[in-house]
């Protein structure tokens, strides 16, 4: 494979290397020089790849590249350990407790968007689908990062790899700690919708201490056109042939489906596993309806099933999920909730796409009546920054390195992103698959709904002039675990701004927005009292069992702390 270099040096420098992989182009590191030379290389398309590299890294090795590029993801990174983590500022004002919002470990592979030319290995048609570097950015930083967020928009995965590097290389150098205001809101502008754009400039506006000074910026940048949508991007992995089904048929899947008295929506989704084109390994159903109302008749309806059932007489999502996972059998976990309906070739398609991206989780999307499938799907199969419990399948191993479900979440919502928000900073390839939405009945009774968490969701709160879907207190939590008490505040901020925003006509957008302002100082109460709630938990959780039971029966060591 041929990779091409370009070299950060201009003018050229006496650095001794020798680049065996490709032609050497020399550039300086400053937006202008990098986006010309980004452009005549990707137009010639000669390489299959670029190495963008500071010199003043040392010489770049080969052999270290070309490992590099055989790795899981679609580019690959030093950005973390370059110093890029938590820029730019202005994207914790939009979306604060974004999943990729949190920085990983930068001694880790993992997943980043947080990108820095200094460091980058990125295939040539995937730059070339960019659009290349966007030249209005002042810093190659910026330039970056912009470039890093719509390779991930696009449904590229990104990927830090620290041992790009020399060792002993630190994030001392070129990469500045702040941005500048320009290039600030110039990536807001080109990466989100209108509004988010003047919510975050708002937000830099309110917040500094120089107001006069950053209102010119922010006008200058609202006068320049918002930067257009990424279409998706036609991953290389899905077109070529591939033996991903080589292991298909000893693929042992365990199906985990937690269910509360919705025996009619469960009783319709086990009828669909008859028609599986791969079938299970086991179907584990952990049943905690009153022992009053049980289907007794259940798993004997379902002979020709791998049903095994256990019962809790004490309901909770996560320790019921946590006593599947326990006594799984199976080398991956399939988490469905009792309420949806499934395609026949729901296991082979998620397992395929562990097979072919080399991921750890593949999870799908759901679509809710009234919605139709068209809605929500999407021609995208991109890096998740969700795990949604109703539709995901898993490698069993990677718990190890992530732990169970955190006890925090039991009777709350949220804990399937919390879990999925320590697979990804412990560094597990995630991936989300749009094609196909299954439907989800969104069941009135069972579920969360026995404790009286999840009542208000997005979708009901848009449709209603009454319903708030503020931050919980769980929400919060996650905030507090693995961010800030800013951001959490960040997205309390949110929240209130989206009690004014409805679906429906002007009519009903105007009123929505009147008792937005009159909840007003209700609205300040229940946020406030969800804070204290999670600081109250901060001191009692987490508390996060580990694997114990490997897939063969055998068990492992307890030895993860959080």
């Amino acid at each position: 494979m041929r990779i091409d270099l370009i070299l950060l040096d201009a003018p050229p420098s006496n650095v001794p290397f020798h680049w065996s992989l490709g032609e050497v182009h020399h550039a300086a590191l400053q937006t202008l020089s990098l986006v010309e030379l980004t452009r005549r290389v990707t137009a010639a398309a000669r390489a299959a790849a670029v190495l963008y590299w500071d010199a003043a890294l040392g010489a770049p090795d080969p052999q270290t590249v070309m490992r590099t590029a055989a790795l899981p993801g679609t580019l690959w990174h030093a950005g973390l350990r370059l110093g890029t983590g938590g820029q730019p500022r202005i994207i914790d004002h939009i979306l604060p407790l974004w999943m990729l919002n949190a920085d990983p470990d930068a001694g880790i592979e993992t997943t980043s968007w947080r990108l820095s030319l200094r460091a980058c290995l990125i295939p040539t048609a995937a730059l070339r689908h960019l659009g290349g570097i966007h030249a209005g950015f002042e810093t190659p930083t910026a330039a970056a990062l912009d470039l890093g967020f719509r390779a991930v928009s696009a449904g590229m995965v990104p990927r830090h790899i620290p041992s790009l590097l020399p060792s002993g290389i630190t994030a001392a150098g070129r990469e500045p700690h702040d941005l500048p205001l320009e290039d600030e809101l110039l990536f807001a502008r080109r990466n989100f919708k209108t509004w988010q754009y003047f919510w975050g400039a708002l937000r830099i506006f309110s917040a500094g201490s120089q107001r006069v000074s950053a209102l010119k910026p922010i006008l200058a940048t609202l006068r320049s056109a918002s930067g257009s949508a990424v279409t998706p991007y036609p991953h290389p992995e899905m077109s070529s042939q591939t033996d991903a089904f080589s292991a298909a048929p000893s693929a042992r899947i365990t199906v985990l489906i937690p269910t509360i008295d919705r025996y009619p929506y469960l009783r319709t989704l086990l009828a669909q596993f008859r028609t599986q084109t791969l079938p299970p390994h086991e179907i584990i159903i952990v049943d905690q309806t009153e022992p009053e109302r049980r289907d007794s008749k259940l798993v004997a309806d379902f002979p020709d099933l791998p049903i095994r059932l256990f019962v809790m007489d004490q309901a909770g999502q996560c320790r019921s999920r946590n006593l599947g996972l326990q006594e799984s059998t199976g080398d991956y976990i399939m988490f469905l909730d009792d309420d949806v309906e499934i395609p026949p070739d729901l296991l082979e398609k998620h397992l395929e796409n562990l097979q072919r991206f080399r991921a750890d989780v593949s999870s799908g999307s759901v679509f809710e009546p009234p919605q139709t499938p068209q809605e929500c799907q999407k021609d995208r199969i991109r890096a998740s920054d969700v795990f949604p419990t109703n539709i995901t399948l898993i490698r069993r191993e990677i718990l190890k390195n992530s732990g169970l479900f955190d006890l925090a979440f039991d009777h709350r919502s949220r804990a399937d992103h919390d879990l999925g928000t320590r697979i990804y900073l412990s560094g597990g390839v995630m991936m989300m698959d749009e094609r196909t939405p299954i439907l989800h009945h969104h069941a009135p009774r069972g579920g969360l709904r026995t404790h009286g968490a999840r009542v208000v969701t997005g979708v009901s709160s848009r449709r209603s002039i009454f319903q708030r879907n503020l931050i919980t207190a769980s929400s919060h939590y996650i905030g507090l675990r693995y961010f800030s008490e800013a951001h959490t505040r960040e997205q309390a901020l949110l929240s209130v701004l989206m009690t004014t925003r409805s679906e429906g006509n002007f009519a009903m957008k105007l009123i929505r927005l009147l008792v937005a302002v009159i909840q007003f100082v209700d609205t300040r109460k229940k946020l406030n009292a969800n804070l204290r709630e999670a600081k109250a938990m901060m001191a009692e959780y987490p508390q996060i069992p580990v694997l114990k039971r490997g897939p063969d029966g055998g068990f492992r060591s307890e030895d993860q702390s959080e």
